[in-house]
C-alpha cells in the first residue's frame, strides 16, 4: 500500500509544478495547514504532495540512521516506526495522514512556527504511538 502511494505521489508530484525551497524545514507549518484546510474537498494534490514528502524525508532519515550504526543491513519498517515514534497501520490512507496533521494544528497552534517535518511526527506520535 505504501509503495504504490508513494509511486502515485512521485508521478503527480512530477506533474505539477513547485516552488519550494530545497532547505530543510523549508516546509512552512501555517502554508500546510492552509492549503489541507482549503483543500478539504476539493483538489487537495499539493497537500498530500507536502506530506508525501515530510513522510518520505523522516522515513529516509530514520533508515540512513539505522542504517549507519547497523553497518549497511537492511532495516526491516517496524524498527524505521519505533525510531520515529510512530506506527501508522495499513489501512491508514494520505487523506486521513491530512485530517490527522489538520487537527492536530488546530489543536497546538503553539506549533505553527515549528518545521512542517516536525509538527507531521508529533501529530503521528500522538495518533498511532508504536
Amino acid at each position: 500500500m505504501r509503495y504504490r502511494m508513494s509511486i502515485f505521489a512521485a508521478v503527480i508530484f512530477s506533474l505539477s509544478p513547485q516552488n519550494v525551497s530545497a532547505k530543510p524545514g523549508s516546509v512552512h507549518t501555517p502554508t500546510l495547514l492552509d492549503g489541507c484546510e482549503a483543500a478539504q474537498g476539493r483538489d487537495i494534490s499539493s497537500c498530500y504532495n507536502v506530506l508525501i514528502g515530510i513522510l518520505d524525508g523522516l522515513h529516509a532519515g530514520a533508515a540512513l540512521g539505522l542504517n549507519e550504526r547497523q553497518k549497511g543491513t537492511i532495516i526491516p519498517q517496524d524498527e524505521i516506526d519505533s525510531a520515529l515514534g510512530y506506527c501508522i497501520p495499513d489501512a491508514v490512507d494520505l487523506p486521513q495522514v491530512a485530517k490527522i496533521t489538520t487537527k492536530y494544528l488546530n489543536d497546538n497552534p503553539q506549533q505553527l512556527h515549528y518545521p512542517g517535518s516536525y509538527v507531521v511526527r508529533n501529530a503521528l506520535r500522538d495518533a498511532f504511538p508504536c
